[in-house]
Parts: C-alpha cells; structure tokens; sequence
C-alpha cells in the first residue's frame, strides 16, 4: 500500500499494532509506533493509544508500556487496566499493585477487568489484606450482583489465600453459581491438601446439575492424588473418559499417570500410559519416576529404554531419576551412558541439580574419582554438592575422607546443613569405634 504512495490512517494503524501483538513483533510495533507519533494520531485517539500499549504488553516488554502511558496526553481505565493486566501476566504482582494505587492516585476508578486482574494477583501472592480491600470495594460499588466472573474471582481468590470459610461464604451469596465458582473453591481445597473437602463440594456441585469440566477434574485428580483415594481416582477417571476430555489434554492425561503413580498403583498407570492417544516426556518421566519411588530400578530403566525407542527425548526430570536408580542398585554403566547423554546435549552446565545427581550416583556407586571430577568441574558447587560426595564415603566405610571432604567444603564457604551434619556425625563415629 506504502509502495502505491498511499498514506496509513488511524484505522490502518490500529490493524497494524493488532498485527504486531498477534506476533509479538516488538522491533516492527516501534516503528509503526514512530510513525503514528509523526503523523500526531496519538494526541486524541484513546483507542489506538490502548492498542499500543497493549500490543508492547502482549510482546513481554513491560518498561516500553509504561513509559508510553506517562507520555499520553490523556490516561484512561482502559490504559491503566491494559497495563496492570500485563503485570499480572508476567507474574509481577507487586507492580500490578503499584500501578492500581498509582491509577487510583489519579482519580481514575477501576473497572471489572481491573479488579479481576487484582484479585488475580491477590490469590498467586497470598495477599489477603488486599484481596479483602478489593471485596470490600466492589461490594460498595454495587458492581458485584450483575458480574458473576467478578464473584468467581473472589471466591478464586479467597480460596488461593486460603481463608475457605470467606470463600465458601461468597460462594453461597452468588446469586448464579457456575462450574467456574465451585472449581475455584475445589482448587483451593485440593491445592492446600483439604482433599476430603474439595471431593465434597465436587458431589455438591454435581447435586446443584453442574457437569465438571477438565479443570475440575483437574482439581479432583489432584486432590485423589492427595487423599491416595485410587478408588475415587479411577471414578473420576471414567468420568473423564465419558467426557472425552482425554482425547486432548495432555496436563490431564499427566494428572491421571501421576495420581495412580502416588497411590503406589503402578500396573495402572503403565496400562494408562498405553491408552493415551499421545505420551510425552511428562508421562513417561511421571511413570519412570513412580518406579523410582516404588523401589522398583529395573522397571524404570526399563520404562526410560521404552521411552526412548519410541523418539521421545529424556528431560532433565527423567535423568535426575534414572540417576537416583543408578546410584541406588549400583549400577555404573547405565550411570555413565547416562552422564555421557546429558554432556551431549549440553544440559549439564545450566542445572546444577543434575550436576549434583551425577555426583550422587557415582559416590553411591564407589566411584571416587569420577564422583570428585564431577564435582569440581561443576561451575558452583553447593552443601547438596558435597553432602552428596560426603554421604557416598560413608556408605563404603571412607571415614577420613568424608571427614576432609567436609573441611574442604567449609574453607570453600559452603554452610552445612542437617544431613551434611548426620553424614559428619556417622563418620565421626565409626572412625572412633574402628
């Protein structure tokens, strides 16, 4: 259009920063920014000044938005509402906060997506003092009875902070309760251990003729999970089958493995891992470690072998528990082919838990050497660095060398901590005794 001499206008503009959203194309938004600046379309069109800022919002940076709202000539709830939802979705909750005192210092009221935003905030920080502020103002406001996302955000949000009694009160004060209003309550229950609770209100809410969605089901799973009620699970199990929701949602499908997993069922799991339209490295890393839990090391190598033959590419999760297996039955070779792989992909250097897994498993397995050269090659070693090494001593009767790992772990300034201390007191023993 541009090459045809014709000139953008505000409805152009306003496409085009739509288009820069959809893409998160930051570099390409700047520069339409400069050009709607030169043509002056920013002095009064509230609308594409909302669109710029949400489209800085939507591509992740966070400090071109808000230098943008300061440069408008007018700042409205919309502008203010844009930018403390980007807070949220960036899980910035305490600037979320200040931008809502911020907005109000101005004079601007909030409006409901302000509001839920907060809310939403308030539930992932824990902050119930603001949470109850925000309640408290809705409630004056009168805005409460005709917006029942706004309720459902303040049950949500009561039940995050865990304060149940005021979120099942504003439950029961809705005047619509949707399956939304009851999963928040569920989550909340089921995220603070109260399984028995949320399977309550899971019957409740189906008494009431609302169907559970896979959020819901979610929940459930989890709070089975909780409870090891593998009964229960497996109902809800079927339900879920009935519903169709497996078909697609691979968080659910994990949810179902690592329920049974947790309630020491593993011929269940493996049955459901081989029902799911699609495994991932979750599912096959979830069953690999219940084995591990389970004690049971061949079955796990064995589930990471199958894992592998069908493509999927092992996560850092896989390893650390293949690791454990390793150290625990002695075996070095799996040990070493695991720790020539992870060097390979050149994940090694940016996690130290796995760094610290492989000194683990070849302390456990008594191979000193390789155990140190692990260990110091490691770019910073931590107390579970040379706990490890320390530990695997102990187990085959090195005494004084545990006892110099752990002089040379404190000129290094690393603090023991209570297992160090026990590995310490256990070496301290038997080299008097002996």
């Amino acid at each position: 259009m541009q090459c045809e001499g014709l000139s953008p206008d505000a409805v152009t503009f306003l496409s085009m920063v739509k288009a820069c959203s959809t893409m998160k194309a930051v570099h390409k938004g700047e520069k339409i920014h400069r050009e709607i600046s030169a043509q002056g379309l920013l002095c009064d069109n509230s609308v594409l000044q909302n669109a710029l800022l949400d489209m800085y919002v939507k591509c992740g940076s966070l400090a071109k938005p808000r230098q943008v709202l300061f440069e408008l000539p007018h700042r409205d709830v919309i502008s203010w509402s844009t930018l403390v939802a980007g807070y949220v979705q960036q899980g910035d909750g305490d600037q979320a906060i200040s931008c809502f005192n911020e907005m109000k210092r101005e004079g601007i009221s909030p409006n409901t997506v302000t509001y839920i935003s907060l809310l939403q905030v308030c539930g992932s920080i824990g902050s119930i003092e603001k949470g109850e502020e925000i309640h408290y103002e809705v409630r004056l406001k009168g805005i409460l009875n005709d917006n029942l996302t706004l309720g459902n955000s303040i049950v949500d949000m009561y039940a995050k902070c865990g304060a149940f009694t005021k979120a099942r009160k504003m439950l029961e004060s809705l005047p619509v309760r949707d399956v939304v209003s009851w999963t928040s309550l569920i989550g909340g229950y089921s995220h603070n251990g109260y399984g028995h609770k949320a399977l309550s209100c899971f019957e409740r809410m189906q008494c009431e003729g609302l169907s559970p969605d896979a959020v819901t089901f979610l929940s459930m799973v989890k709070a089975c999970s909780t409870m090891k009620a593998v009964h229960k699970g497996e109902k809800i199990h079927r339900e879920i089958s009935a519903q169709g929701l497996l078909c697609d949602n691979s968080v659910l499908q994990n949810a179902l493995l690592d329920m049974y997993v947790k309630c020491g069922s593993l011929a269940k799991p493996r049955q459901v891992l081989f029902e799911l339209p699609h495994r991932d490295v979750i599912s096959w890393s979830t069953l690999v470690a219940g084995y591990v839990q389970q004690g049971d090391g061949d079955q796990a190598i064995s589930c990471f072998n199958e894992m592998k033959r069908e493509g999927i590419s092992p996560n850092t999760v896989t390893y650390i528990s293949l690791l454990q297996v390793c150290g625990s039955i002695g075996s070095i070779e799996k040990g070493e082919e695991i720790h020539y792989e992870v060097r390979l992909k050149g994940i090694l250097n940016d996690n130290l838990t796995l760094g610290n897994s492989i000194v683990d498993m070849y302390a456990k397995c008594g191979a000193f050497t390789k155990a140190r050269k692990m260990l110091e090659s490691l770019p910073v070693r931590d107390v579970v660095s040379w706990t490890s090494l320390i530990g695997g001593y102990i187990q085959h009767g090195k005494c004084e060398q545990a006892l110099d790992c752990f002089e040379q772990m404190q000129r290094e300034g690393v603090n023991p901590n209570v297992v160090t201390f026990i590995c310490v007191w256990k070496a301290c023993g038997r080299s008097i005794f002996f």
